[in-house]
C-alpha cells in the first residue's frame, strides 16, 4: 500500500509540472547598419557630419553640410541622392535605407557683369564689339574699333569715357569697371569751315575795331583804317581775327583755303594765313600766307605783294605776286611739311621742310601788326577751308 501511496504522489507530481510549463522569450535580432561615404569635390568642404565613412542605422536621417570656400558656391549633392532632402541646399538631410555615397559640388562665382552700350553718329559704325548692348566681366578689356563710312573720318569716343584708353583713336580699348555708354564720333573726311558742326570751330578777334564773321561764303574779316593794338607785352602787338579748330588733324594730312582780297590797298601790310600747329610747343607753327608788305620802316624789301612760308618764325619761300585771290595749301606727308600756293599753271611749291609728325591745330587769320599795317582799311575773306585727313 506504502509503494502504492509514493508512486501516486510521483505521478501527481509530474503531472503538476507538466501543466506549468515555463515560456523562453527568442533571442534578439542584430540592428541592421548603413554606411554613408560622403566627399567633397574641389571649392570647398562637408562640415557635418565631415568627410570620410560613417555607419548609420537603418532609416537614420543625417543632417549634411556643405561649406564653399572663398570665391566658390555650392552647386548641388551628387552621387546616391535618391533620399537627400533637396540635393540643391548646402545644409540638408539623407535617410539612411542602404549604403550611400555622395559627393558635395562647387563651382566658381563669376565676376559681376557690366553692361556696354556701343552706338555711333553719322558717317560711319563700331565694327567691334558691333553696336547694341553687351555684357561682360567686372574688369573685362574690351577692343572698341570704329570704322568711317567713304568720305568720312573718325572723330572721337565720347559718353563714358573715363577706362577708353584713348578716346581720339578709331581702333581703341575701354575697361568695363561698371555699366556704360560710348559713342563713336564721325566726320567728313573733307572738311569745310561751315559744315563741321559746332563746337569744331572757333572764331577769334585780336584788337579793336577789327570785324569778322562767319557768312555762307565764309570768313570775313574787315581791319579798320586806325585799329588798336592788342595790350600785350608783345614787341610786335596785333591784331586781327580768324577761324581755329578745337580738333586736331592726326597723321598725313591735306589743307586748303581760298582767299578773296576784296578791299586790298596795295601794300596794305596785312597778311592773310592758312596755318598748322603743336599745342603747348614753342615755334612749332607753320603759316603759308599771302602778304602785303607796307611797313615804311622796312622801305627796301624786295617784294611788295607776296607769298611766303613762316616756318617757326624763319621766311621762307618769298614770291611775288599780284593775285586777289587764289588757294593757300599745307600738306604733311610723314615727317615732311610743304607749303603751297595756287598759280594759274597749278600748285606752286613755296618751301618745304622736316616737320613734327604730332597732331595738329589748323586756323586761318587775316591779321597785321604795328609795325606792319600800312593805314589803310582792309577786307578779306577766307572761303570754306576744306581738310583731307589720312591720304594714299
Amino acid at each position: 500500500m506504502k509503494r502504492i501511496a509514493v508512486l501516486v504522489i510521483i505521478v501527481a507530481l509530474i503531472a503538476g509540472m507538466v501543466g506549468c510549463a515555463v515560456e523562453v522569450d527568442p533571442a534578439p535580432q542584430p540592428q541592421v547598419k548603413h554606411r554613408l561615404t560622403i566627399l567633397s569635390q574641389n571649392g570647398g568642404w562637408v562640415t557635418a557630419p565631415g568627410e570620410g565613412v560613417f555607419d548609420y542605422d537603418d532609416g537614420a536621417v543625417v543632417v549634411i553640410t556643405a561649406t564653399p570656400a572663398s570665391g566658390y558656391r555650392f552647386d548641388g549633392w551628387v552621387g546616391d541622392v535618391t533620399t537627400v532632402f533637396d540635393v540643391n541646399m548646402a545644409s540638408t538631410t539623407i535617410t539612411m535605407s542602404a549604403d550611400y555615397s555622395i559627393i558635395a559640388s562647387f563651382d566658381v562665382i563669376p565676376p559681376p557683369q557690366c553692361r556696354l552700350t556701343v552706338s555711333s553718329t553719322s558717317g560711319g559704325s563700331v565694327v567691334t564689339p558691333g553696336e547694341g548692348t553687351f555684357s561682360y566681366d567686372d574688369g573685362t578689356v574690351v577692343d572698341l574699333v570704329a570704322e568711317p563710312w567713304e568720305g568720312h573720318k573718325f572723330h572721337k569716343w565720347t559718353g563714358n569715357t573715363e577706362t577708353v584708353a584713348n578716346v581720339t583713336a578709331a581702333s581703341t580699348r575701354i575697361t568695363m569697371t561698371g555699366d556704360c555708354s560710348v559713342v563713336a564720333g564721325f566726320m567728313p573726311a573733307h572738311l569745310y569751315f561751315d559744315q563741321i558742326g559746332p563746337g569744331l570751330w572757333g572764331l577769334g578777334l585780336g584788337g579793336q575795331g577789327i570785324e569778322a564773321a562767319v557768312t555762307p561764303e565764309g570768313v570775313v574779316v574787315n581791319i579798320t583804317s586806325s585799329p588798336l593794338d592788342n595790350p600785350q607785352a608783345d614787341p610786335h602787338p596785333s591784331f586781327g581775327a580768324g577761324g581755329y579748330s578745337t580738333y586736331l588733324l592726326k597723321g598725313d594730312f591735306d589743307i586748303r583755303v581760298d582767299y578773296q582780297l576784296i578791299v586790298w590797298p596795295r601794300g596794305s601790310g596785312v597778311r592773310v594765313g592758312l596755318s598748322v600747329g603743336i599745342p603747348d610747343a614753342d615755334r612749332m607753327f607753320v603759316n603759308v600766307e599771302r602778304v602785303g608788305w607796307g611797313s615804311p620802316e622796312w622801305p627796301n624789301l624786295p617784294f611788295r605783294e607776296v607769298y611766303l612760308v613762316n616756318f617757326g618764325d624763319q621766311i621762307r619761300g618769298i614770291t611775288s605776286t599780284d593775285d586777289l585771290s587764289g588757294t593757300l595749301r599745307i600738306c604733311r606727308r610723314g615727317e615732311t611739311l610743304i607749303g603751297y600756293c595756287s598759280t594759274s599753271e597749278g600748285w606752286h611749291e613755296l618751301y618745304g621742310a622736316e616737320w613734327s609728325t604730332e597732331d595738329a591745330y589748323v586756323w586761318v587769320s587775316t591779321w597785321s601788326h604795328e609795325y606792319l599795317f600800312g593805314g589803310e582799311e582792309v577786307t578779306v575773306l577766307m572761303r570754306p577751308v576744306e581738310i583731307i585727313e589720312g591720304l594714299p
